[in-house]
């Protein structure tokens, strides 16, 4: 039934719905990942990999030209959501939700790469949260917030 068109109005068609279900998919998937631990062991098994083969020393270009990309990339992406927002017509919770999703990924990946300046952000807190955590839970919450109110809309869409 995802790739049918609804004929109630407001209601998402079945694109939308396709995208929406791959967001919340990949929400639970990064969820599973980071309460799990699996990225820690991830991290620590690549650690130990790199300095078994001689190559953690030399890590830091690399993990500089790695963050470099990610920031121009989460720019880019940034820029081009907002462009896409303005448009008119344009499914701008889905592009909100993308918008969130996307910084969250974009963090937690820096955060994967534990780059020393990266680890001394994760260190420091303020009320209990460190910045990297409040970002990543700003980018979820951005996605949640826009999936409830595209929920509310088709809501009240098929009882008005």
């Amino acid at each position: 039934r995802a790739g049918r068109r609804s004929s109630e109005p407001g209601a998402p068609t079945g694109g939308e719905r396709t995208i929406w279900l791959l967001f919340g998919a990949l929400l639970i998937v990064c969820a599973v990942i980071e309460l799990s631990g699996i990225a820690g062991h991830l991290a620590s098994w690549a650690r130990r990999l790199a300095e078994e083969q001689r190559l953690y020393e030399g890590r830091k270009a690399f993990q500089k030209a790695v963050m470099a990309a990610a920031a121009a990339a989460s720019l880019g992406l940034l820029f081009l959501f907002i462009r896409a927002t303005r448009r008119p017509g344009s499914h701008r919770l889905l592009w909100w939700a993308g918008i969130g999703l996307a910084a969250y990924l974009a963090v937690s990946f820096v955060s994967f790469l534990s780059f020393h300046a990266v680890d001394v952000a994760r260190s420091m807190t303020w009320h209990g949260i460190s910045p990297v955590d409040g970002l990543r839970g700003a980018g979820a919450l951005v996605s949640l917030i826009a999936a409830a109110v595209a929920f509310r809309q088709v809501n009240e869409t098929r009882r008005g």
